[in-house]
């Protein structure tokens, strides 16, 4: 006898049940059963929706926690708007709070790490120290704000505006040395008094991140 060549289907999982299926299904439970599935279901979802509204929760005061203690920080190193720290007395208490600044990136919220590697990084220039940086890319850009601002401090600004150049076409791109690209921007305008200069690179700067920073525009107004 010709064995037959037509193949065989192996059916390895049982077909999903379709929706009328699972309503015929119910249909014929007790409605008290019915009640009680309806009831869990009820239960689970609002155990979910719980669940993320404490983790949420639970971000945001972690984020303020790690915001408290950066702006005390800040504020011991470097004084406050009506007594700020000057001279060797700034670059002293910068040395003094900056490993405790840079301790937190071990512990610091996600959302918060490039303005934390951005203030690391700024102080570091004052103390004229090699910047830290998370990528290859990145550190590359602060290696050009760094030599910016040593020919800044030289008075040598056309060299700055020159070194931030290659920087410019990234600038628009949230990363954690785009502050402190701006900042030099504006402190090249000020050295430079370019007023016009200075009120495109604010506007610019601006544009790209609406909510803006107390830093840039205590710079403009001291240019404009």
């Amino acid at each position: 006898m010709a064995k037959s060549h037509n193949p065989k289907l192996i059916q390895v999982q049982k077909p999903a049940p379709s929706l009328d299926h699972f309503q015929k299904n119910l249909s014929k439970e007790e409605p008290a059963q019915v009640f009680k599935k309806i009831l869990w279901a009820g239960a689970v979802l609002v155990g979910l929706l719980l669940a993320n509204h404490f983790i949420r929760q639970s971000r945001e005061k972690e984020v303020l926690a790690f915001q408290a203690r950066l702006s005390a920080l800040r504020v011991e190193a470097l004084g406050t708007d009506f007594d700020p720290k000057k001279g060797d007395s700034l670059a002293q208490s910068i040395a003094h709070v900056l490993p405790q600044l840079e301790s937190s990136l071990t512990s610091v919220p996600s959302s918060q790490r490039n303005g934390l590697i951005n203030m690391i990084n700024t102080w570091r220039l004052v103390l004229g120290q090699p910047a830290l940086s998370e990528t290859p890319q990145s550190l590359e850009a602060w290696e050009h704000i760094q030599l910016a601002n040593q020919q800044l401090l030289m008075g040598r600004s056309q060299e700055a505006r020159a070194s931030l150049q290659p920087l410019a076409s990234k600038a628009s791109q949230s990363s954690s040395w785009v502050q402190v690209y701006w900042e030099m921007q504006l402190l090249i305008d000020q050295a430079e008094q370019n007023v016009v200069s200075a009120r495109e690179h604010f506007n610019h700067y601006r544009k790209v991140f609406p909510a803006g920073d107390e830093t840039l525009k205590k710079l403009r107004r001291s240019v404009l």
